[in-house]
């Protein structure tokens, strides 16, 4: 993924953020924890949270059962959905991201 070039800059996490009740008791905190690696994610890619007072450029939503990670960027000013993921099973724990594969494909 990446963020275009002056176009959106900060994000903000979505009051759409669902976690199965399952895996809430399963995994103590886990919507604090998909918070922060979903800030790191973007971070990685030049995004940053929105200062306090800011209105942000993109909301992030997601959804999170046991084995399953739907996640989303939306436009805070259209709300047309601007990048989509979803990851399954093992592939949560092994994501990279697609230009890390792309500039050594034995990555894992």
């Amino acid at each position: 993924m990446q963020a275009p070039a002056n176009t959106y800059r900060s994000f903000a996490l979505s009051m759409w953020r669902w976690i199965a009740p399952g895996l809430e008791s399963e995994f103590p905190n886990v919507q604090a924890r998909l918070d922060a690696d979903l800030a790191n994610v973007l971070g990685g890619v030049g995004l940053r949270p929105a200062f306090d007072g800011e209105a942000p450029d993109l909301l992030l939503r997601y959804e999170a059962a046991p084995g399953v990670l739907f996640a989303e960027l939306v436009d805070a000013r259209t709300n047309e959905r601007v990048w989509r993921t979803h990851l399954r099973g093992q592939e949560i724990l092994n994501a990279v991201p697609p230009e890390a594969v792309a500039g050594n494909p034995n990555l894992n």
